[in-house]
């Protein structure tokens, strides 16, 4: 042990061939040889602990479990030092930590390292009151409970949703007055009780709180976390006076990217699924803040805040951020336009994108000293009409290409990319067809969005006939469909439909609550369970009977054996057995690989896809597939399967 310890931490010097052997995997192979042989001997704790240093050090966590149940059996307990490091990677069991921790506390040799230990292990299995149990017993010893093990009570209790026993914690303790005489970074687990009532709508819990430690330590108010929660907090609840004297009171120091951070962290927060602060609310905050501290948002954090608005379907609140952006003669980048766009582009608003363009327009014509609009904010405006729903806004695409061939431009792959969208959202394939054959024309080698939006038209429409033709001309001109296309077409297939997502995004956006019920009483043009077996079988190779064995019998037989193992039990059959299960597996593994998609080898989805590897979008979508067929088994069979095979 000691020789295959030094081998271990030494491996750097060692040759490739000779690292190659020093593994925990050769190791535990010669535990078990060695165990086997002598079932009567019991290793030490020294063993042990080397055991268990190399199975950590290469991150083997099942052979480390092993060896801590086989110590757990024998009654022989890790050393302190090796306790600690096993504790704080949380590869030991809640019920081996409370059994470790109760023999630990009764001989009295955990240090204050060692407790809290404990509590990290606590309050990373969940077992928050076991966490607070340490940490009272440790004041008893008496050593004094960290602020970092504080914090790791509060942060748990917070992730659960208990604000309340988190802020209870602290109160208990008398937090704020065992620190008042040390620095304001020790407050750091209010402000995490802060954040946590912030996030939850609880903002009037936010001030009561801060209320009650400021009186035992003042120096709350330079902490910056806790200054940004409650300025987050005075936002949301549209407390503006208040806002504006802890802005000049200005005892922390605030940069652009604290105000974009705090204003973020105000859009962020969500009641019941539903954003809780009005955008106009939000952007009011932003605003007062800038001003009063002469501090100016970067043009990149303007894009993301204005991504953020259109996102949550604030679209007015995005404009008049936009637009104060603009009047204050700040310079605004390409990004800000764009960002502005996209959120009209979401929220359906094509009025508002040509406003946009027309700003951009004449940005150019200001800086730039262009007499025309450039052929970029052509594209944008375009694609707004393009992406209009419930249909694109064909008269005014028309009228804008015109104008644009006017001024002397000529369409590029964005161009035709575009226009091609436009008409595959108006089933006009045939239109579609044409503006791409005229793009190969002009020179412009289309890319893979201009193929697969194409080929999502196909699909839409169940052609298969022009499907399969339009694949067969592509692969003439040289063209290869990539896994990408290869899920484009399952999503087709499975009848995951685009635009019932993108209408559904949008109702949300414009909060159309009556209209999302409506469409959720209506059945879904979903294909049964058995299809999408069907299409699975094809598409991945892997027959659903053997995708059952493969997550049956194999896997629990291979489990049953594995925990046989463990226990020192397992007779000369069993190993067998299990060496040639473990065969049996590999070899399902490889014939999984190389099976053929089972369809015709005359089919044009063969030909093109017989290369293609399934990734993880391709189960995600027959996962949503066999959900909207009402088969929550067949989708958790295909999310085990998709597990192992990683």
């Amino acid at each position: 042990m000691g020789e295959f310890g030094r081998r271990v931490s030494d491996r750097i010097a060692l040759s490739p061939s000779v690292q190659a052997i020093f593994t925990a995997k050769h190791l535990g192979t010669l535990m078990d040889i060695w165990t086997k042989a002598h079932p009567d001997h019991i290793p030490s704790q020294k063993t042990y602990d080397a055991l268990l240093a190399i199975y950590a050090a290469e991150g083997d966590m099942t052979r480390l479990n092993s060896a801590l149940a086989d110590m757990q059996q024998h009654n022989i307990q890790p050393t302190q030092y090796m306790l600690n490091a096993l504790l704080r990677t949380s590869v030991t069991s809640p019920s081996y930590a409370k059994a470790l921790y109760k023999a630990s506390n009764r001989s009295n040799k955990l240090d204050k390292e060692g407790y809290a230990s404990f509590i990290q292990a606590f309050v990373n299995a969940g077992d928050l009151e076991s966490a607070q149990r340490v940490a009272k017993h440790m004041k008893k010893r008496p050593f004094t409970v960290s602020t970092s093990s504080h914090m790791a009570i509060v942060q748990g209790w917070v992730r659960q949703g208990q604000v309340e026993k988190a802020a209870a914690w602290l109160a208990k303790c008398n937090y704020a007055k065992l620190v008042k005489n040390q620095c304001q970074a020790t407050l750091d687990p209010y402000a995490i009780v802060l954040e946590g009532y912030l996030h939850t709508g609880k903002w009037g819990r936010c001030m009561q709180l801060l209320d009650s430690i400021k009186y035992e330590a003042p120096m709350a108010q330079q902490n910056r976390r806790i200054v940004k929660a409650t300025l987050a907090a005075r936002i949301a609840r549209g407390d503006f006076g208040a806002c504006e004297r802890i802005l000049r009171e200005k005892q922390i120091d605030f940069t652009p990217m604290t105000i974009q951070r705090i204003t973020h962290t105000t859009l962020d927060m969500k009641e019941n699924n539903t954003y809780s602060v009005p955008g106009r609310s939000v952007v009011k905050g932003l605003e007062l803040m800038e001003t009063l501290l002469d501090l100016r948002v970067s043009a990149a954090g303007l894009s993301r805040l204005i991504d953020k608005l259109g996102e949550r379907g604030d679209i007015q609140a995005a404009y008049d951020l936009y637009q104060r952006a603009r009047n204050d003669g700040r310079p605004l980048s390409l990004g800000v336009f764009r960002s502005m766009m996209e959120a009209a582009i979401k929220n359906n608003d094509t009025a508002m994108a040509e406003k946009v363009t027309y700003h951009i327009n004449q940005t150019g014509s200001e800086h730039r000293h262009q007499t025309r609009p450039s052929l970029s904010s052509y594209n944008m405006l375009l694609n707004a009409y393009a992406s209009r729903q419930p249909e694109p806004h064909l008269a005014r695409m028309t009228r804008t290409f015109r104008k644009m061939l006017e001024d002397g431009h000529k369409p590029d792959v964005v161009t035709y990319n575009t226009l091609i969208k436009a008409f595959v959202q108006m089933e006009n394939q045939k239109a579609a067809r044409s503006i791409f054959q005229e793009m190969n024309a002009a020179g412009h080698r289309a890319d893979s969005w201009t193929l697969n939006t194409i080929i999502q038209g196909w699909i839409a429409q169940m052609d298969w006939h022009n499907l399969e033709q339009f694949i067969k001309e592509i692969k003439i001109d040289g063209y290869v469909l990539d896994t990408v296309t290869f899920n484009v077409m399952l999503e087709g297939l499975l009848r995951l439909n685009n635009y019932e997502i993108r209408m559904t995004k949008l109702w949300k956006r414009q909060n159309r609550w009556s209209k999302l019920k409506q469409h959720e009483k209506h059945p879904k043009n979903a294909p049964s369970s058995k299809t999408v077996w069907e299409i699975f079988e094809s598409a991945v190779g892997v027959k659903r009977a053997d995708l059952e064995e493969i997550n049956g019998s194999v896997e629990q037989q291979l489990q049953q054996l594995e925990e046989n193992r463990t226990r020192r039990r397992m007779d000369v059959d069993q190993q067998v057995a299990f060496r040639r299960l473990s065969q049996l597996q590999q070899e399902q593994n490889h014939r999984q690989q190389r099976v053929p998609l089972q369809v015709s080898t005359n089919d044009a989805f063969y030909t093109l896809f017989q290369h293609a590897k399934p990734d993880e979008v391709t189960f995600k979508l027959f996962m949503k597939a066999f959900h909207n067929a009402n088969d929550a088994e067949s989708a958790s069979k295909i999310h085990r399967y998709w597990t192992n095979q990683n």
